[in-house]
């Protein structure tokens, strides 16, 4: 899948610091930290192959939009917000719990394979 954009949006200023030091520079990485508005977000989740989020507005927006989505969790609310029943929505969705609290201890393999599950082939 060399040929997809990846696009980081959102992130909080004590996460935008760290996050940026890890950012490889490339022209498919697109960093729009902080630089969105909630149209521009609803139009980028819509265009999107696939979104990678935490339990956020970004996950109900994409469940809304029928983009598929990969959810990282520390299994909070589990139940209560997601899975989606499958009457309200029928895209693909994965949620992966951490199995600590932290969602640093999610392996990226597990993340980046379940991302892949969702891309077509091309």
């Amino acid at each position: 899948h060399t040929h997809l954009h990846v696009i980081i949006i959102g992130v909080r200023d004590s996460v935008k610091q760290s996050l940026s030091t890890y950012l490889p520079e490339s022209p498919r990485i697109v960093n729009l930290m902080q630089q969105t508005t909630v149209i521009e977000l609803l139009s980028i989740i819509g265009q999107a192959k696939a979104v990678v989020c935490n339990d956020s507005f970004a996950l109900h927006a994409s469940t809304v939009m029928n983009t598929p989505v990969v959810c990282l969790t520390n299994g909070g609310y589990q139940g209560r917000y997601w899975p989606y029943p499958k009457e309200l929505y029928a895209g693909p969705q994965q949620f992966l719990k951490s199995p600590t609290q932290s969602l640093k201890d999610l392996p990226i393999e597990q993340v980046w394979q379940s991302v892949q599950a969702f891309l077509p082939y091309e």
